[in-house]
């Protein structure tokens, strides 16, 4: 939880400067997600963190069914990267997994991702991202 909340308070604008004091975080893996992560954020013009969402979605678009009644679905997306024309999405993971095991388990709730920024801000996803917050992969 606490690396999350470090991560939300990063300025992905400017050089790294530790924002927040938790003694469980090694910043030193803070340190390396604000290095990783700005290279993402050049020619942006937004970003939003713990951007949370909600929205009705037909059951079959979520799953194979002749199911047509809409269900909820709510989230946060951790990072919204906002450029003219598209957006890219991030989800931070603290796991040992490897990033890319990681990626494909998480590949059904970053496309819940992609269809709700997709229908909020009518503007397209471009790339969707897992950060492992662990060994400092994005894949």
């Amino acid at each position: 939880v606490h690396y999350h909340k470090a991560l939300e308070k990063l300025d992905l604008f400017s050089n790294y400067v530790q924002s927040t004091h938790f003694e469980d975080v090694d910043y030193e893996k803070i340190k390396l997600a604000h290095k990783v992560l700005t290279k993402l954020t050049v020619g942006a013009k937004d970003i939003k963190k713990e951007a949370d969402f909600m929205m009705y979605v037909p059951y079959n678009e979520l799953t194979k069914s002749n199911i047509h009644d809409r269900v909820l679905v709510q989230g946060v997306v951790d990072l919204l990267i906002e450029y003219e024309d598209k957006f890219i999405i991030v989800d931070y993971k603290f796991s040992h997994l490897p990033a890319q095991v990681l990626k494909q388990r998480y590949n059904e709730q970053l496309n819940l991702y992609k269809l709700a920024v997709e229908k909020a801000y009518n503007k397209k996803v471009e790339h969707m991202y897992i950060y492992s917050i662990n060994s400092g992969e994005l894949v």
